[in-house]
């Protein structure tokens, strides 16, 4: 199996925090041991300044990545809604509860 040095970096633990991952192309396709090639993940970056303060943030993602983190934003928002729907249940069925 071909692997992408982002790949062999992370399967030996070597990549530290705060590496420099400008030398990493995690844009190659890895191709499985069946032939097929897998759909090659993305690299972001956004920095953001406010005075004396500055953000950089890095972050390598693939489609199934996305996926996943959208089903779990989805899961905190949807059982978030079922909280307050309960806890505002006694208000709703009576009206001198919230006097």
């Amino acid at each position: 199996m071909t692997q992408t040095p982002l790949q062999e970096e992370e399967a030996a633990g070597t990549l530290a925090a705060g590496a420099d991952l400008s030398e990493l192309d995690p844009t190659a396709d890895v191709v499985r041991s069946d032939g097929e090639a897998e759909p090659a993940a993305d690299l972001d970056a956004v920095e953001a300044k406010a005075g004396p303060v500055s953000l950089k943030a890095r972050m390598v993602h693939t489609p199934k990545g996305l996926l996943a983190a959208g089903v779990l934003v989805s899961g905190i928002l949807l059982s978030t809604a079922v909280l307050v729907w309960v806890a505002t249940a006694s208000a709703r069925r009576h009206p001198v509860a919230t006097a």
